[in-house]
């Protein structure tokens, strides 16, 4: 099995990175970890299927955008869910999402 991760996860990483360590590095880590496959993840487009599931998991949840495109993602692809983030760990069991705890 192939780890997977959603475009917007994706762009939220590169966001922290632009914010923290400034656009150039985001830049070289766009390029190299996520069009350059350095990552062993394979990326999913957000597309309108995708960000419906989302936004409804979102309504129901009341979880972070870019957790319900992980979120939905892992429901979508019957994959565990890799996170060490508390907010999304009682949603994703309710919702039946298997998790890998990282915290």
């Amino acid at each position: 099995m192939q780890a997977s991760w959603s475009s917007i996860n994706a762009g939220e990483v590169y966001y922290q990175l632009a914010r923290r360590r400034g656009q150039e590095f985001a830049d070289g880590f766009w390029r190299t970890a996520v069009l350059g496959g350095l990552l062993p993840l394979r990326l999913y487009s957000a597309t309108e299927a995708r960000v419906l599931q989302a936004a409804r998991l979102k309504a129901r949840f009341g979880i972070a955008y870019g957790d319900a495109f992980a979120m939905g993602l892992a429901l979508e692809l019957r994959q565990p869910l890799v996170t060490g983030d508390s907010e999304i760990r009682d949603a994703a069991q309710e919702a039946g999402v298997a998790l890998e705890w990282l915290g």
